[in-house]
């Protein structure tokens, strides 16, 4: 029974690589475009910008220009200051993406449930 419905819920929902790339692209076409942009905007490295918010290494702001991750939320105010994004625009930008993974998982939950 479980087999069958592991099957089932592939189907449905997809795999799990699936559904962590669709929400990457989400996360990618909103927060990590918008600190991409600015970051190259004002002429700083990722190794800079990850140095500045207290990172050893450059790879977290590639995750988050990537997709692969979204910055901590104590971090957004020192993030906004660094690359000179309004605030409000800021949380505007994160709320699509919060918003648009929502949207995905209630689709799939609607398919699944079909």
């Amino acid at each position: 029974m479980l087999e069958i419905r592991n099957q089932a819920s592939i189907c449905f929902w997809g795999t799990m690589n699936d559904i962590s790339n669709q929400e990457n692209l989400i996360r990618k076409n909103t927060i990590g475009q918008l600190i991409e942009s600015h970051r190259r905007k004002n002429g700083i490295t990722q190794k800079y910008l990850s140095e500045s918010l207290g990172y050893a290494s450059n790879q977290i702001v590639s995750n988050w220009e990537r997709g692969l991750s979204q910055p901590p939320v104590d971090l957004l105010p020192k993030l906004a200051t660094i690359l000179k994004i309004d605030r409000n625009t800021l949380f505007d930008v994160i709320m699509d993406c919060q918003h648009g993974i929502l949207e995905l998982k209630k689709r799939r939950i609607k398919i699944a449930l079909q």
